[in-house]
């Protein structure tokens, strides 16, 4: 009991407690956001406003070329403080040449590229600089993570949530979707702005140093790369669900009910999340030490398999309640996607994340890539094939079947190369006597 006891102190330390909290605040908060914003918008307006946020995302998949992804990894393995500001700013200087580069692009693809429903043009054009903005809040975020700062880091991603959700409301009522716009921009500006308050001794010392002198910085470039390619071909698995339903069925309300089914589901993934947030400085400090890994890594995933497994059975028991109760009649028909997709959480939530996590933490990069191509290649034929058949019903099912194929290969995969790296350390060790 002590033993337990002083593991418990040792975690609300470190700041899980704090991690999960702010995880809980922020997914309710945004919750909140997103039931709030249903109601003060049409159902029309809002499946508009959905497809221009789902375009504007597949831009964001490629933010910073995925050197937030770098930052975290190598600066959580550098040992000198001066190493790691020098990695601190040559991420910040690339990742903003990228994303400026990135802003343009968004904004010609709102005046002359392909949009199924013209009249999301506007609200796409408007949302040009969100990709700069987000890629800075991921990295003040991601220092406080690798200074193992949780308690900044919990209160940096609490101010944005919070002034997010006020000015979203109000900004919504008073100006609609474009109030939900503006409202987006503030919380990102604010939030920066504090954490840059914070980081003000990490800012006066990236002035002093030359990022180009980092001496792993084409290695750091290299695993950012690949980290980008995998983490976007991943994350597409959402994405196209709500384009291509765009695409083959073109109704707006279909894609307000297709999103609002998602929300839930979606908003769950903080707990697997928000425990690889926690873990993952810690894992890659450990990157050679595979009897840890081993240990831990079955009890991260034997974790979230009960907690998941409770959460999920209660949402599909209790989806009409559920989505009734929160959304109203009109949007019954998310009711069996919504089940779908709880399912989909299980399994995402339990196998795809934590595995690709630690696939990450081991700089296995490559073979996350490999998966995600697969997978990527997966979701584009079933999507194509099942929304036509069922619509939103159609695009749930392709995301659940594309999280097991992504799921079944990850998590064998991570098994062997474990188990053969212990075999490796064994051998080598009884060879040396």
């Amino acid at each position: 009991m002590e033993d337990i006891k002083g593991k418990i102190n040792l975690l609300i330390q470190r700041g899980l407690f704090h991690i999960f909290g702010t995880s809980i605040v922020n997914n309710i908060i945004q919750f909140l956001t997103n039931i709030f914003i249903v109601h003060l918008v049409s159902k029309n307006e809002y499946g508009v406003y959905t497809y221009a946020n789902n375009i504007m995302s597949f831009f964001l998949l490629v933010r910073g070329l995925g050197l937030v992804s770098g930052l975290l990894q190598f600066a959580s393995e550098e040992s000198s403080v001066e190493e790691r500001i020098k990695i601190y700013k040559y991420t910040l200087v690339k990742g903003n040449q990228i994303n400026i580069l990135l802003s343009i692009g968004l904004l010609l693809w709102s005046i002359f590229g392909y949009v199924k429903l013209d009249s999301s043009r506007i609200y796409l054009g408007a949302m040009a600089i969100v990709p700069i903005l987000q890629w800075m809040f991921d990295y003040v975020t991601s220092i406080f993570r690798i200074k193992q700062n949780n308690i900044w880091y919990a209160r940096i991603t609490n101010i944005n949530t919070v002034i997010y959700f006020f000015c979203s409301v109000i900004g919504a009522k008073m100006f609609g979707v474009m109030g939900i716009i503006i409202a987006r921009y503030f919380a990102f500006i604010a939030s920066i702005l504090i954490a840059f308050i914070y980081l003000k001794e990490d800012i006066r010392a990236m002035c002093l140093v030359n990022g180009k002198q980092y001496r792993q910085s084409k290695v750091l470039m290299k695993y950012s790369v690949t980290a980008c390619a995998s983490n976007s071909i991943s994350e597409l698995l959402y994405l196209l669900d709500v384009f291509l339903i765009g695409v083959f069925v073109g109704s707006p309300a279909i894609i307000a009910s297709y999103k609002v089914a998602t929300q839930i589901p979606t908003a769950l993934i903080f707990i697997p999340s928000g425990i690889m947030v926690f873990i993952y400085p810690y894992f890659a400090s450990h990157n050679k030490d595979m009897e840890w890994i081993k240990k831990n890594y079955r009890r991260v995933i034997g974790v979230l398999a009960v907690v998941n497994g409770v959460i999920s059975l209660v949402g599909i028991i209790l989806a009409p309640f559920i989505v009734k109760l929160l959304w109203g009649d009109t949007y019954s028909d998310a009711i069996l996607p919504f089940r779908i997709l709880m399912f989909n959480y299980f399994v995402s939530g339990t196998l795809r994340i934590p595995c690709g996590n630690i696939l990450a933490m081991l700089r296995k990069v490559n073979v996350n890539l490999i998966v995600s191509i697969v997978s990527g290649i997966c979701n584009i034929i079933f999507d194509i094939i099942l929304i036509k058949l069922w619509g939103s019903v159609g695009a749930a099912i392709a995301t659940l079947l594309v999280v097991f194929v992504s799921s079944f290969i990850s998590l064998p995969y991570l098994i062997f190369y474990v188990n053969k790296a212990i075999k490796k350390e064994k051998k080598e060790c009884l060879d040396g006597l």
